[in-house]
């Protein structure tokens, strides 16, 4: 019965060898709770939510609880009761594994007047 069993994973790892990109799902509770780390190595929170546009049913952005002196330098509102949060763009994660590692540095977030705690992108200088 093992071997049966190691034959079919073979199988299934055959179909994977053509392709260019691996496409790899994750369920939305693996994500909620992992920590959320810049590209220059500071963790800034947790994952709290996923949010999903509904025409395409992908995920857009998530939301992230921010760790109390994130949220201080960031200038994000929170409470004693409440965390303070930041929403990103999916195009800020850099990978996903035993955390979220993003593809920006913890000098690239902050917050914009009146953005509802967006991530603004960094606007990249072009001569």
């Amino acid at each position: 019965m093992r071997r049966l069993f190691e034959h079919h994973r073979l199988a299934e790892l055959q179909l994977f060898v053509g392709l260019d990109s691996w496409v790899v799902r994750i369920a939305d509770e693996n994500l909620r709770g992992k920590s959320v780390i810049t590209a220059d190595g500071h963790v800034i929170g947790e994952v709290a939510t996923l949010f999903i546009e509904t025409q395409t049913w992908q995920v857009e952005s998530l939301r992230v609880k921010l760790r109390n002196d994130v949220a201080d330098r960031l200038g994000a509102a929170r409470g004693v009761f409440h965390a303070g949060t930041l929403s990103l763009p999916v195009n800020a994660v850099q990978s996903v594994g035993d955390a979220v590692v993003l593809s920006v540095t913890g000098s690239d977030l902050r917050q914009p007047r009146g953005s509802g705690n967006q991530l603004t992108p960094p606007t990249s200088s072009t001569t």
